[in-house]
């Protein structure tokens, strides 16, 4: 199980070793962080023989040079940084033999704010996200030291393109709207001919926007197509010289189509909802009107249905009674000539 009360010194990491001898890290670490230490062989040789010189760095900056005698003794722990310390084994180190350790202290730092200083303020944050240095402005933090310049311009390119596809968007609903309510001589209507709500939105629209200087936009309208143009240099020269102006301009079409279509797309009592409303209204009103036909419908055809098993019935019985009177006739035209035929013969 990981030990978080000691600190500790892992095994040597072989990174890049051409030479025969072994190096060993130990000691007690006195560091106060947990870091990786590397070495690097700048002058080898034979262990015990020839005098090695070894560089080090760690991760948090630390660099020194440990030297091995010429009559250095295998096994012998020779100083190292922060408490450790290394032995080699006999045999020999190359030019740029590499290894390296990882030491581990499981003490841990308390937590800070950020700290960042604008002019004379300083500013703090509980993340390097800091939002309340500059009006508008974020800014990460990636250093715990130096300075660094902050440019605060309008981002140009990005609003005339915001715009652009405000105008494309404008353009398309007037067209849908057009196009869904207004018939065309010797074609059909279309689905919403004449409907007053989906119309008032569009007058709406287009009354609200004729009150709102839209050339400080780069915006004009087509007085006979009612669509709008976007030229972008137009924009951005307004917005140079009048930046103003331009925002202005910005926040009166904003408000004037928020109030539109929010009071359109409300979900109860908006434009498109009473309208739907009714529509559901009248649809119901015709299914039940359906209802009630067909059940009209049903019951004259089932008095249809007796009237006429009860004219069958009749009929039957008429024509049982005509078969009787037939069948009593033919008797009596029978018993007739008998008895004629009789009182002949008597004679």
């Amino acid at each position: 199980a990981p030990d978080f009360t000691d600190n500790a010194i892992g095994p040597v990491s072989l990174d890049s070793m051409t030479g025969t001898a072994t190096p060993t890290i130990g000691g007690t670490y006195s560091g106060t962080l947990s870091q990786e230490y590397h070495f690097t062989v700048s002058s080898g040789g034979t262990v015990g023989t020839n005098a090695i010189t070894i560089n080090y760095t760690s991760d948090s900056g630390e660099t020194g040079t440990i030297t091995v005698p010429s009559n250095y003794t295998p096994g012998t722990a020779l100083t190292g940084p922060d408490g450790l310390t290394l032995s080699l084994g006999a045999g020999t180190l190359n030019n740029q033999d590499e290894f390296s350790v990882a030491a581990f202290n499981p003490n841990l730092a308390s937590a800070q704010n950020a700290v960042v200083q604008v002019g004379n303020q300083f500013v703090t944050s509980a993340s390097n996200e800091v939002t309340n240095a500059i009006s508008g402005v974020t800014l990460d933090l990636d250093s715990n030291s130096g300075t660094s310049t902050v440019t605060v311009a309008p981002d140009t390119t990005t609003q005339a393109n915001n715009i652009s596809s405000f105008v494309s968007s404008y353009n398309k609903i007037m067209t849908d709207i057009q196009q869904a309510t207004q018939a065309v001589p010797q074609q059909s209507a279309p689905p919403l001919a004449a409907d007053g709500a989906v119309e008032a939105v569009a007058l709406g629209m287009q009354t609200g926007l004729g009150a709102v200087n839209l050339s400080d936009l780069g915006i004009t309208i087509d007085g006979q197509t009612g669509q709008m143009s976007f030229d972008q240099s137009t924009f951005q020269q307004a917005l140079q010289s009048d930046p103003t102006g331009v925002q202005t301009a910005m926040n009166q079409v904003y408000n004037t189509l928020n109030t539109i279509t929010t009071d359109a797309l409300a979900p109860n009592t908006g434009l498109i909802a009473s309208q739907d409303s009714s529509y559901n209204g009248q649809i119901s009103q015709q299914n039940a009107q359906i209802t009630t036909l067909n059940n009209q419908l049903t019951q004259e055809e089932n008095l249809l249905q007796a009237e006429y098993a009860q004219m069958q019935a009749m009929v039957e019985n008429y024509t049982n009674e005509a078969q009787i009177f037939t069948d009593s006739s033919g008797s009596s035209s029978s018993s007739s000539s008998s008895s004629s035929s009789g009182l002949a013969s008597m004679a």
